[in-house]
């Protein structure tokens, strides 16, 4: 009975120790990152390719920090709110957010990038909403990058 419970208390202290819920969303998932540890996530969130419909929620105070990749990257159709902070280190090209068509995006939190063409918000396609809302901030560091 005690190893029970204490291969109970392992699981539970797993699943609780991920401010990225999931970083790989597909079609129709939400993410959420939280205060959890680790806080910052260095993961980031990258969606499944050729998924839609992904809900991506970035609470206040939560942050993610990559220096290697953009930061989070969905499809077509599918919806970011950010109220944390988002920051990419790289040196080049990796981006804040990066996004398809057909989109709603809502930064009411900090986008941070430091790379040279690294931009805050960046999309392949078109039809996009896009809102930098009250209290949101977009900074880019590097050369030939805009937010």
């Amino acid at each position: 009975m005690v190893l029970a419970i204490g291969s109970f208390s392992c699981l539970a202290i797993g699943s609780a120790a991920a401010a990225v819920n999931n970083p790989t969303p597909t079609s129709g998932q939400t993410v959420t990152v939280d205060t959890s540890p680790p806080n910052p996530d260095t993961t980031g969130v990258h969606a499944v390719a050729g998924s839609t419909n992904v809900t991506v929620n970035i609470l206040q105070g939560a942050q993610i920090s990559v220096a290697n990749n953009n930061a989070i990257v969905i499809g077509d159709q599918s919806q970011i709110s950010n109220q944390g902070a988002i920051t990419n280190t790289a040196n080049l090209t990796f981006d804040g957010i990066d996004f398809g068509s057909n989109n709603t995006i809502t930064n009411s939190g900090t986008i941070t990038t430091s790379g040279f063409q690294s931009e805050g918000m960046f999309s392949t396609g078109s039809n996009n909403f896009v809102l930098n809302d009250t209290g949101g901030t977009i900074t880019t560091n590097g050369g030939n990058s805009v937010y």
